[in-house]
């Protein structure tokens, strides 16, 4: 393919797949102690990017069968939210079931949730392209909707984790991570399609972007280091890895040596 050959949209196309394996290799720094092997992590990427296609479909006969309600942006912002969130939470418990010896880590149920999330962002931003909506080299909106999407699905396969680790109150936290990852998805949606009528609310509509990103962020951040802990006490031999990595370390540094002489 020649340069005059190159449009914008095979650009939008290759910032996706950059979008992509940077959203990997984070998701595999979350994963401290038991590294995942590579093919499943495809796999869960793979059944995250088919189960988009289904929800796709499942969406538009649900849009069917509500007839006029369905241009609500609500209403789209809730069916999207709880049928791609419960996806995401299916492949994260069948893949906890059949391959059990992969599932062996409580951290485990963050990162296949992150990588079928990822899955289902690639496919849905695929699905914009076709259509015609990748006119324009969109690196932002493709790092939104890769991000997002994999911090709603590791929020919502977080718990599944922490039932195969036997952590007490796992289960309750069950009920409380759909809860978020869906809340956050359905959020996100309804901002993102709202129209401001003025500035002002224009203003508005992006503090609470990002807010809603901001929180979501957080929320998974915090879920990241609850998660570390319990995988640390199953299988974290000799000095306790950190989430954060240079630049970070050379700042706390003296603070990590000092927590390992008193362990």
């Amino acid at each position: 393919m020649s340069l005059d050959a190159v449009t914008p949209s095979h650009l939008s196309y290759l910032m996706l797949i950059l979008c992509g394996y940077l959203a990997i290799r984070l998701v595999y720094r979350y994963d401290l102690y038991e590294k995942e092997h590579s093919l499943m992590a495809l796999i869960a990427v793979a059944l995250g990017y088919g189960s988009a296609l289904l929800v796709e479909r499942t969406e538009g006969w649900i849009y069917n069968q509500l007839g006029e309600r369905a241009g609500l942006i609500a209403v789209q912002a809730g069916v999207a939210a709880s049928n791609e969130e419960s996806a995401k939470l299916l492949i994260v418990v069948a893949i906890a079931l059949i391959a059990r010896r992969q599932f062996n880590d409580p951290l485990d149920g963050l990162v296949y949730g992150s990588l079928a999330g990822l899955g289902m962002a690639i496919e849905e931003a695929l699905h914009f392209w076709r259509a015609g909506g990748a006119n324009q080299l969109l690196i932002g909106e493709h790092l939104i909707r890769v991000f997002g999407h994999l911090v709603m699905g590791g929020i919502i396969g977080f718990p599944i984790g922490l039932i195969w680790a036997r952590a007490r109150g796992a289960f309750f936290m069950l009920p409380g991570s759909m809860l978020g990852a869906m809340s956050l998805h359905f959020l996100w949606d309804v901002i993102a399609e709202w129209q401001p009528p003025t500035p002002t609310w224009g203003r508005i509509r992006l503090g609470a972007a990002a807010a809603t990103i901001l929180g979501g962020m957080l929320f998974y951040g915090f879920l990241c280091e609850i998660g570390a802990r319990h995988s640390y006490r199953v299988h974290g031999r000799g000095k306790r890895l950190s989430l954060l990595d240079w630049p970070f370390t050379l700042f706390l540094r003296r603070s990590a040596d000092g927590a390992s002489q008193r362990e």
